[in-house]
């Protein structure tokens, strides 16, 4: 719900709304984990994957009204849902330089923003890649997220 259900329903009460005034920017929190098959996540890969083809789709059908969508796709960011997972964190990207990146393609109105750059590189590499080849890869991949503890900190 949370991942996709949501942002779904909310984006297109929102883009129905800009059309309407022929101006708007609608930005939705994907991740590049839309972009592989993560056996260790696959409820979130598939759920971010579904909101990584909405929003496109999305884009498509707004652009005539001049409304922009904006898919955020980010890798790992410093946040209290980061530092709850267990594993190597590749490329772990500050909240300040993530939200200054975020803002900038929004307000350029950029279709897809992925990042860091490493993540697009990989989204490519897997497109290439068979499939069971990526599967064999991605199955190696040791992040996983472990609940707060019992004091409610990270």
């Amino acid at each position: 719900m949370v991942n996709f259900a949501t942002p779904v329903a909310m984006s297109t009460e929102m883009a129905n709304r800009m059309a309407a005034r022929r101006r708007g920017r609608i930005a939705m929190m994907g991740s590049v984990a839309s972009f592989h098959d993560l056996p260790l996540a696959t409820v979130y890969s598939g759920s971010k994957a579904g909101l990584g083809r909405f929003s496109t789709a999305l884009q498509a059908a707004m652009t005539p009204y001049n409304v922009r969508v904006c898919l955020i796709a980010p890798g790992f960011i410093d946040t209290p849902m980061s530092q709850r997972l267990d594993g190597e964190q590749a490329f772990l990207v500050p909240v300040d330089k993530a939200a200054r990146k975020i803002a900038r393609s929004i307000n350029q109105g950029r279709g897809v923003l992925v990042f860091p750059w490493v993540f697009q590189l990989t989204r490519l590499l897997e497109m290439v890649l068979p499939r069971p080849i990526a599967h064999r890869i991605l199955r190696k991949l040791d992040v996983m997220q472990h609940p707060e503890n019992e004091t409610g900190g990270n």
